[in-house]
Formats: C-alpha cells, sequence, structure tokens
C-alpha cells in the first residue's frame, strides 16, 4: 500500500525572499494547508485549514483529495455525498496569494465556505478589504458573497487573495 502524498507547497515572495508560502499535508482522507509568512530564513505559521471528517456532508472548508500543479498554479478537487469542489489556488507577484473555489451543490447546505484557525494574530492582517471574510480572534471564515442558491443542483463560488 502506499503511503500519503507528500508535502507540496507554493510560495510567493519578494526579490528579498518575505511574501507567503502555501504549504498542502495530507490529513487522514484529504489535503489542510497551512499559510506561513516568509522572512528571509523565518518562516511563521499564520492560518491552517480547518477541515472536517469522512461522514460531514458539509465540512467546514472544501474536501480536497486530488491536487496538480502547473508551475505557479495548483488546482485541487474533492467531493462529499453532497459537494464537489474544485479549488485553484496562484502565486502572484508581489506576495499575493489568489484562491478561487467552487461547489457544486445538490442540496442545500446550512455552510459553505472556507475556515481557518488563526495560529498568528497577524493573520488577520492578510484579509484587508474582503466583504466575504469574518474575521474572530480565533478563526477567520470565508463565505460565498452571494447568497445560497434555493434551487438543486447549483454552483457556488468564492474567491479570496492573501497579501
Amino acid at each position: 500500500m502506499a503511503g500519503p502524498p507528500p508535502m507540496v507547497s507554493l510560495e510567493s515572495l519578494d526579490n528579498d525572499h518575505h511574501g507567503l508560502r502555501v504549504e498542502f499535508h495530507w490529513h487522514k482522507d484529504r489535503y489542510t494547508h497551512t499559510i506561513y509568512r516568509v522572512a528571509g530564513e523565518e518562516v511563521i505559521p499564520l492560518l491552517w485549514s480547518c477541515e472536517g471528517v469522512e461522514e460531514e456532508m458539509f465540512p467546514p472548508s472544501p474536501c480536497l483529495v486530488e491536487l496538480h500543479r502547473q508551475q505557479q498554479v495548483f488546482f485541487l478537487t474533492g467531493a462529499t455525498s453532497t459537494c464537489h469542489w474544485s479549488l485553484s489556488l496562484q502565486a502572484m507577484q508581489p506576495s499575493r496569494l489568489v484562491f478561487q473555489v467552487a461547489c457544486r451543490l445538490k442540496t442545500e447546505a446550512p455552510w459553505l465556505g472556507s475556515k481557518y484557525k488563526v495560529l498568528e494574530p497577524s493573520a488577520q492582517e492578510l484579509f484587508q478589504t474582503q466583504p466575504s471574510v469574518q474575521k474572530c480572534a480565533e478563526q477567520i471564515h470565508i463565505s460565498p458573497a452571494a447568497k445560497l442558491p434555493k434551487l438543486f443542483p447549483a454552483t457556488v463560488q468564492w474567491d479570496y487573495v492573501l497579501h
């Protein structure tokens, strides 16, 4: 039996090696990711994606099980019995990470979005002007800007930029 997929990372750094890094690790049955601030040799963990468990139909963050890389872009997909997710992540200069997420729903969802555990208070600064982001001391919740649909199947999208 093969082991879990290896950790993969994507960085958006300036010429002085300052910026952001995302690392994707396999955890149980899906990918989880951590976002770091990089300042030369110093690497500070800022955010960790809140993941669900296998039985959850609507986990706190997209259930992502496949990862493909094309240069400075990652493409991830995954599904539960009621949802199918896709996520693209692009490293942009200077020091920006662009997340674009889509979810195809078969039925109404009580929650849809991406949740992060705050590991460092300065992580709040990454989301300065985005209306679909709710911040508290311990978590950041990113949700679609539009209302969730009432007719199904339906596709919902949200995006966010970290800088």
